[in-house]
């Protein structure tokens, strides 16, 4: 067959090609099974008129396409910097929280109600260093529908972490057939239907007070920018906590005085 012709119409001897363009690219061929000197003027301008018609409706098709992909891209750009102001605002407003609170029971609960009102975790506990150092204590929990989840934390995923001060992600628990290596863990993931979870050490001033959990029912491919949000956010935890604990020693020790 001629050259830019398939070899599916090579059976279409002699062949008539007119293309189909615009000033602004080549979109294709159009074939006619007749020579040109077999085709009357009258059916020359009717296909030359069919294949500009086809090159612009081409052309309209491949421009709409390309505004669509912008769109899309000016849309994802907009969602983008939507999440990340509202992101500022959810730090700023624990900032403003922090300050205004006394408690460490108070703030705790308010920052976890907040994660689950406006983050969409579904359950979030903070386990913290209890006063030898060895175990965990839970002393806010949120979220849990079987009740409350157990007080003392000795081993297993959250004391992993604590000594590490690193991050754990488990993305989808039941698919990875429903084990960990963590016994309170595997309790608490069959026992709420949970299917994600992380844990992230509290660090305040280099030192490492405890562990912030978060649960999903749902599984979560969770981005770095989320992880680093609920890291942002549990780095604001520890410095509330720190910062109350201090003022709490302080609190007891002039009364002890006095």
């Amino acid at each position: 067959p001629p050259a830019g012709v398939p070899p599916e119409l090579s059976y279409l001897k002699p062949l008539c090609l007119f293309p189909i363009q615009t000033k602004e690219g080549f979109y294709g061929l159009l074939a006619v099974g007749s020579s040109p000197s077999q085709l009357s003027e009258a059916e020359k301008e009717f296909f030359a008129g069919l294949t500009e018609h086809l090159a612009v409706a081409f052309q309209n098709t491949y421009q709409r396409q390309s505004l669509q992909e912008e769109l899309s891209l000016r849309q994802k750009a907009e969602q983008d910097i939507r999440e990340k102001v509202a992101q500022l605002t959810f730090l700023r407003k624990i900032d403003t929280a922090i300050l205004g609170f006394t408690e460490l029971k108070a703030i705790h609960q308010f920052i976890l109600s907040e994660l689950v009102r406006q983050w969409k975790v579904d359950a979030s506990c903070i386990l913290l260093r209890d006063a030898d150092g060895n175990r965990l204590k839970c002393v806010c929990a949120i979220g849990f529908r079987g009740g409350e989840v157990p007080e003392y934390v000795e081993k297993g995923i959250p004391s992993t972490v604590l000594e590490t001060k690193i991050s754990v992600v488990i993305s989808d628990y039941q698919k990875e057939g429903g084990k960990t290596p963590d016994p309170r863990l595997s309790h608490i993931m069959r026992a709420e239907g949970f299917h994600s979870y992380l844990a992230i050490p509290l660090i305040s001033k280099g030192n490492v007070i405890g562990v912030q959990e978060f649960f999903w029912r749902y599984p979560q491919k969770l981005t770095p920018a989320q992880v680093e949000l609920l890291e942002s956010i549990a780095a604001q935890t520890a410095i509330a906590t720190e910062n109350i604990s201090t003022l709490e020693s302080l609190e007891k020790s002039r009364r002890d005085l006095v």
